[in-house]
């Protein structure tokens, strides 16, 4: 009978043995997995990958993984010759098909989410007259100088974002709502087209994270928040 606690004592180290040997194989894994991320994407930064599920050992034998979640803050991303970084961003990536060596893998679907300030919001729409802020009511407020009959006024206006085509970021719903002390808004023709001028209606993004496509933009306090998704996604073949 004395066997018995023996062998119980010699599988439950066993077991740890293989659990902590599983675990630092995520570890080297998740490692690779970023690198090659950033190498192929041309990511400005480093992302955090973690792998989930258990034991990973096994999805490596089968060449799918299961769950992967990935972060990176500082994102580089342009439009039409201006840059702006996404202060932060997340995705969940989900049936990751991957070679031996993790030097590729694709994704059957993938969703994410970022925040960009508003600073680089002006950075990717605004001119150089023109200052972009939380306008409330999940809308823009857009805020400089315009040419009216009157000459040069300060104003203000707010609008909405949109995406279009997966990776174009439209401007509209313009609604001008103060200009200088003492001006009426009804007394100045054509005070649209003289925003218009502080912005591009249209920019075409390049840099998204990991080959996803944009599926909403969000005007809140602290940022414009952007939903991301995909499906075959190739994250760094």
């Amino acid at each position: 009978m004395r066997a018995l606690p023996k062998l119980t004592i010699a599988l439950v180290i066993l077991v740890g043995l293989l659990v902590a040997a599983d675990r630092v194989a995520v570890g080297v894994a998740d490692d690779k997995v970023a690198e090659q991320i950033q190498n192929r994407k041309g990511l400005s930064t480093k992302p955090d990958v973690q792998i989930e599920g258990f034991p990973f050992l096994t999805q490596v034998l089968a060449k799918k993984l299961d769950s992967v979640k990935l972060s990176a803050d500082g994102i580089e991303i342009s439009g039409g010759g201006r840059r702006a970084t996404l202060k932060s961003f997340s995705a969940h990536i989900t049936g990751v098909r991957v070679d031996s060596s993790f030097s590729s893998a694709t994704a059957d679907a993938a969703d994410g989410t970022a925040v960009i300030s508003y600073a680089d919001i002006t950075s990717l729409i605004g001119n150089k007259n023109a200052t972009v802020g939380y306008g409330g009511n999940g809308r823009i407020k857009i805020s400089g100088k315009v040419d009216t009959p009157l000459g040069a006024v300060d104003g203000s206006a707010t609008a909405q974002l949109s995406v279009s085509g997966g990776d174009t970021v439209r401007v509209g719903g313009l609604k001008v709502n103060a200009l200088g002390t003492g001006v009426d808004l009804g007394s100045i023709p054509g005070l649209d087209a003289a925003f218009s001028s502080l912005f591009a209606t249209s920019q075409k993004l390049s840099g998204l994270p990991v080959g996803l496509s944009l599926t909403s933009l969000d005007p809140r306090p602290d940022g414009v928040a952007i939903g991301f998704a995909g499906h075959d996604v190739d994250l760094a073949g």
